[in-house]
């Protein structure tokens, strides 16, 4: 019997005539030239098979691997007419609703009721934003650098090949680090840095629109750096609003100076950082809400939810506004825009607590949320008035 392993098995890659042989493998004395062979199930041993895109099986391949999901749970390889046990454990995977399979005949149904055991979904990263650092460090090593712009960039595109698109980053990174051999003062490699020139093409665009924006061609901030934590679901739930209402407003200068606006929906950025939820209900609804006004409703509702649900929770409360605030700083890095923004959110949550009107939220939970201090928010609530 062989020890534990995981062997992996790419279901598109079966060739009709040999996938017998390829899922249970080859008997000895088959035939002359005929090397005998283990197939998956049994290479694993008390280890794990992992079906990899399992709706791509053609159904008579789905139709012999139920003997082996059925107790005794048994094999018969090719040439073979005794079976032989299978101890491990068998995982298949798909990128499509296993439902939806079945409902277009790509999924046998009673393949699939032997599979569902225990169901475990994956969120596609579009929905996990939160998650883009810790991937990058885990796929790097462990610890990873980025640029501001190149890191915002990532946290607005829509990743439609998911992780491996964030994997081909991490490579182009590791290869142009490793031709210019960054070392740091004790002889050892830094970890590897991505900047704006290891994005996809597309990327690139975005994160120079953003560099500008960010700067107006000022330096780009230090790189930011990363190691692999264990992701907060909490954290990561404000992690993605935030970057929601972040990535839905840019600042504009008018003959009255800066003022907020919506990112044009013709732009290039349109395609990557919306979503087709987003643009549906844009479709259906014409707008009519001061982006101004809509922005600092969105992010004091966000605060506002967060006072009220860890407001016995201290610690969690300043996490979660922390979390909110570097995303803030990400966003607009210029000292001047910060300002600006904070000085808006800080009047209208004011006035709004004034007339007892509206959505409003304590000054020291708002300006927590911006990285600063109640006297902070005040004194630019007074510059404003004057």
């Amino acid at each position: 019997m062989l020890g534990p392993r995981f062997v992996a098995l790419n279901c598109a890659a079966l060739t009709e005539t040999l996938s017998a042989s390829e899922l249970f493998g080859v008997g000895a004395d088959v035939g002359t030239g005929v090397a005998a062979r283990r197939g998956p199930f049994l290479e694993a041993g008390e280890g794990v098979v992992l079906l990899d895109e399992i709706e791509s099986m053609r159904t008579s391949d789905q139709a012999s691997l139920l003997r082996v999901l059925d107790p005794p749970h048994r094999v018969t390889p090719v040439g073979k007419t005794a079976e032989v046990p299978v101890t491990a454990m068998v995982v298949a995977c798909t990128n499509v609703e296993p439902i939806t399979l079945v409902a277009e005949n790509r999924l046998r149904p009673d393949l699939f009721a032997r599979l569902r055991v225990h169901t475990l979904v994956i969120p596609p990263l579009r929905e996990r934003r939160e998650d883009i650092p810790a991937l990058l460090a885990f796929l790097a090593g462990g610890a990873i650098q980025i640029d501001p712009s190149a890191l915002m960039a990532l946290i607005l595109h829509d990743h439609p090949l998911n992780v491996r698109g964030l994997l081909a980053v991490v490579e182009r990174a590791r290869r142009r680090h490793a031709l210019t051999g960054e070392i740091d003062t004790s002889g050892d490699l830094d970890p590897i840095r991505i900047v704006k020139d290891d994005l996809d093409h597309e990327l690139i665009d975005i994160a120079d629109d953003l560099s500008r924006e960010f700067a107006g061609h000022a330096e780009e901030p230090n790189g930011l750096e990363f190691r692999i934590e264990r992701p907060n679901p909490r954290l990561g739930h404000v992690f993605e609003q935030a970057a929601e209402i972040l990535s839905s407003y840019q600042l504009t200068t008018s003959k009255e100076g800066l003022q907020i606006t919506d990112r044009p929906r013709e732009a290039r950025f349109d395609s990557l950082w919306e979503s087709a939820k987003r643009e549906r209900s844009a479709a259906k609804a014409p707008r009519k809400v001061d982006p101004a006004e809509e922005f600092v409703d969105r992010w004091l509702v966000l605060v506002g939810d967060l006072a009220r649900s860890l407001g016995q929770q201290r610690d969690a409360l300043q996490q979660t506004l922390n979390v909110a605030a570097n995303l803030f700083a990400m966003r607009w890095t210029r000292k001047r825009d910060q300002t600006y923004v904070k000085g808006l959110l800080g009047q209208k949550n004011k006035q709004r607590r004034d007339r007892k009107s509206g959505i409003s939220v304590q000054t020291r939970h708002l300006a927590a949320s911006l990285g600063t201090n109640s006297s902070a928010i005040d004194n630019l609530i007074t510059k404003r008035k004057a």
